[in-house]
């Protein structure tokens, strides 16, 4: 079994060498039978595949990504909802212990993920959300909270809420319920205070009803959320941030067995082997290999295509 055959395809280019070349001394011979065993090695030959049990246990992080309109502005570059993105990816690439569940919201709530531990799959979901998923202008915390309750069954799991904040004045009620839900809720704030401008799809600047632009900032009143259940209030962090974040919230939320595939490598006998043969051919090991193994009517013809190319 190969786990890499990929590489496989390096034989084309070296079949191709050697048709090229139609003069083919003792040295080439040799130098081809290493080069063939090293793209074996790259290809991973393994043995004895079997599937062992390994106990996994971690925490429940919800992720809620605020989707709302706002999302937009950009002063976050690109813009609030790319800059989401790009911590989420690189959060659940270097996070492989805890499950991550994911859900959006605007004035609703829509779950894009249960908890999972695959990464492969959270990237790809969140590699597929942009610009186009938004079709509300508001931002409604409590049902995204609801929503993040129903997506555990941890005494107390965590929430990451990557949002900008809204513009309600309040969110008492969804403080209230987060803290007699135990929910922990960390509010990752994507705005700034100063904000930025919304531009609509033909490119002209929103304005409210009194013809008034409207500019988007960062809404502080959010953080009565995460004082009321003992998280924390992240404004604009990286990755690195949230990661040691997640490491001092740790609980045990979980823990079972995963399948791990496990192999008996045979890549470094190819390369044992290839060595072998790099050696027979740059000393003199490969004149007396030729002439132990093989016929002495071959090494005579052997010797003499190899004259003209020593000649060379």
């Amino acid at each position: 079994m190969l786990l890499a055959p990929q590489w496989l395809w390096l034989f084309v280019v070296l079949i191709y060498m050697y048709f090229k070349r139609p003069r083919r001394s003792r040295y080439a011979g040799y130098m081809y039978v290493a080069i063939s065993m090293v793209i074996v090695a790259l290809a991973r030959p393994v043995y004895d595949a079997h599937s062992v049990e390994m106990p996994v246990h971690g925490s429940d992080v919800i992720i809620a990504l605020d989707l709302s309109y706002s999302m937009q502005a950009d002063d976050i570059k690109p813009n609030r909802l790319e800059a989401a993105k790009r911590l989420l990816k690189a959060l659940v690439t270097h996070d492989v212990s805890d499950r991550f569940g994911v859900l959006a919201f605007t004035s609703h709530a829509i779950i894009l993920s249960p908890l999972t531990r695959e990464s492969e799959l959270l990237l790809h979901l969140v590699n597929r959300i942009d610009e186009r998923m938004v079709i509300t202008k508001g931002t409604a915390l409590l049902p995204a909270l609801q929503l993040a309750r129903k997506m555990s069954h941890a005494k107390r799991p965590k929430v990451l809420l990557f949002t900008d904040g809204g513009d309600a004045d309040s969110y008492a009620d969804a403080a209230t319920f987060a803290q007699t839900h135990h929910l922990q809720v960390n509010i990752v704030m994507l705005a700034t205070p100063l904000g930025a401008t919304l531009h609509q799809e033909d490119g002209t600047l929103l304005k409210d009803r009194s013809q008034q632009i409207v500019v988007t900032a960062e809404n502080r009143a959010v953080a009565a959320i995460s004082r009321a259940t003992g998280g924390a209030y992240l404004v604009q962090p990286d990755a690195t941030a949230l990661r040691a974040l997640l490491r001092a919230q740790y609980r045990e939320d979980f823990q079972g067995e995963s399948p791990l595939m496990r192999y008996g490598e045979l890549f470094y006998l190819c390369i044992a082997g290839a060595l072998f043969f790099f050696m027979l051919a740059h000393t003199a090991l490969g004149s007396i290999f030729a002439g132990k193994i093989l016929p002495k009517e071959v090494c005579a013809n052997m010797k003499k295509k190899s004259a003209p190319a020593m000649q060379r």
